[in-house]
């Protein structure tokens, strides 16, 4: 329990809110929940959590919200040379790190297009 709580204060300190996504990198510890933990800190609809490494960015993402991440990941994944989807509310992907911002744009864009209005 003390890995865990150093994790979530270490994402409470460095979690960043982009658009629809609050989001943090290498966490050092179960991204699941470190996304989890970045959304509530950042008040953000979707929460993303990741690991650099290799020249990629391993993610998972989070949300409590009527947000499809699956569909939404599968559709956006691609057009930055990356793979990615998972369940409706729980799901992963990956990218290439030089196109993690541009990805970003892409996913938050993508998620405001499916949030009631």
């Amino acid at each position: 329990s003390r890995n865990e709580e150093r994790m979530r204060e270490y994402v409470k300190r460095n979690a960043v809110k982009f658009g629809e996504i609050g989001y943090v990198l290498d966490p050092k510890g179960p991204l699941g929940k470190a996304a989890i933990y970045a959304r509530a800190y950042t008040g953000a609809h979707v929460g993303l959590a990741a690991e650099t490494k290799h020249g990629k960015v391993e993610m998972s993402l989070r949300t409590p919200f009527n947000i499809d991440l699956n569909s939404i990941l599968v559709k956006v994944t691609p057009k930055f040379d990356g793979v990615g989807g998972g369940h409706a509310k729980a799901a992963g992907a990956e990218v290439p790190y030089e196109r993690f911002q541009e990805f970003l744009e892409a996913l938050s864009n993508q998620i405001s297009v499916t949030l009631p209005k």
